[in-house]
């Protein structure tokens, strides 16, 4: 599986330096003493060659020129890789994520040119520090955390850069925010983690096996690196210990009052929609994609066994 990096290059490129080193040491018979002593600059040179394949963050460079502006090497590189040049953004997520779905869904809506990178979502959460979904930009080096910044960016940063007028006109208005929009994104992101911690009552139940939750979380799904399938695979009971932990899932009285929850905010739905068209007015906005994208693992049967379902990019 492709990473948002160039994870095979880079891998290649320390086993030949570390190669190269551990050639020289025998070659010259240097001592156990003489061999630490170089270490640490064998691994300074791993990284900077590994630096020199990544390349240098495109806002650095500034306005390239002669040499520079060919980057033989970079396209040298891309070339052995199979590349072609790649999209400006990056989403990083799970297989099945309804954070990630919504930022998805933003994406395919305004037409930006992106790629998708699949990971097993608490590796990244738990040894990473890294939530999931985020955002890579790639053109200012910067990683967007959290569903709603990554939709803020997009707005600030991509629509602008639309180049048919009418098509950034109906970005703009799609992704604006107001005091409206703001409420509800509170409400309904409320109303994300509440259906996910509801979800996880039955999913990650003491009495299931962890096959279920592995599934969402991506041990069997290949386009999950390996290393994460084999981490969730081999600590799957322990990740399932601390997710109950975390989410208070023992107690019946937690899952009934977050029923309860959602309730009133479907309520709350259901009053506005009886409405309007909409629920901020009468045009489709980004609130009504994270309603769709939120409340999705509730309707979970009716996505999964759909036809042509869109749900988690069509894997189901």
């Amino acid at each position: 599986m492709e990473q948002p990096h160039s994870a095979l290059a880079i891998a290649a490129c320390v086993v030949l330096v570390h190669s190269g080193a551990s050639l020289v040491f025998a070659f010259y018979n240097f001592s156990v003493l003489q061999v630490a002593l170089c270490l640490p600059f064998v691994v300074l040179a791993s990284a900077v060659a590994a630096r020199a394949i990544r390349g240098d963050p495109a806002t650095l460079g500034g306005i390239r020129v002669g040499l520079q502006d060919r980057k033989l090497f970079h396209h040298a590189v891309d070339a052995l890789e199979g590349k072609k040049d790649r999209p400006r953004y990056a989403l990083i997520a799970m297989p099945i994520n309804h954070f990630g779905e919504r930022v998805r869904w933003v994406l395919d809506l305004i037409g930006a040119d992106y790629e998708e990178f699949t990971v097993g979502g608490l590796i990244s959460a738990f040894l990473r520090g890294r939530s999931v979904p985020h955002l890579i930009d790639r053109k200012s080096c910067s990683m967007i955390g959290n569903s709603d910044e990554c939709i803020a960016y997009l707005s600030a940063v991509y629509v602008p850069t639309i180049q048919d007028s009418q098509l950034r006109e109906k970005a703009a208005s799609f992704l604006a925010s107001n005091e409206q929009t703001r409420i509800w994104n509170k409400k309904l992101n409320q109303l994300g983690h509440l259906v996910q911690g509801w979800c996880y009552f039955y999913i990650l139940a003491g009495d299931m096996d962890t096959e279920g939750c592995l599934t969402a979380w991506g041990a069997f799904e290949p386009k999950v690196p390996l290393v994460h399938r084999l981490i969730l695979r081999l600590f799957g009971p322990v990740f399932k210990s601390m997710m109950r932990l975390a989410f208070d899932l023992s107690s019946v009285e937690v899952r009934d009052k977050r029923r309860e929850m959602i309730e009133q905010v479907l309520d709350d739905i259901d009053k506005t929609l009886s409405k309007q068209k909409y629920l901020t007015g009468a045009s489709l906005s980004h609130v009504d994609i994270t309603l769709s994208a939120l409340l999705a693992p509730m309707l979970a049967a009716h996505l999964a066994w759909a036809p042509k379902s869109r749900y988690a990019n069509g894997r189901f």
